[in-house]
């Protein structure tokens, strides 16, 4: 009979097995040239796939309270949305010819 500790380290390589694969689909579906929004569709997709399992399993969130979930995915958004803001500008710019 399998110990504990053995059957946990048995379903983090599953999930890093889960997690090399996103990666090569990721890696695989941008070498397609697919139309871009479609790519970019797939890829965000697949790295919020891949935020989630890092964070429920390596970083032992599946076992947390509601609050903390809420709590980080605000933080995450927050964030995410102040580097948009701060980042969207030099892009427009470099989009219409400048810089």
């Amino acid at each position: 009979m399998e110990s504990h500790e053995s059957q946990s380290y048995g379903a983090l390589w599953k999930i890093w097995g889960l997690l090399l694969v996103l990666t090569a689909i990721m890696v695989f579906v941008d070498a397609m040239g697919l139309p871009r929004v479609l790519l970019l569709v797939i890829l965000i997709a697949a790295m919020l796939t891949k935020a989630f399992f890092i964070s429920s399993q390596f970083m032992d969130l599946k076992h947390e309270k509601l609050v903390v979930g809420i709590s980080v995915a605000f933080s995450i958004l927050f964030f995410g949305a102040l580097l948009f803001a701060v980042i969207a500008p030099d892009g427009i710019a470099v989009l219409h010819g400048g810089r």
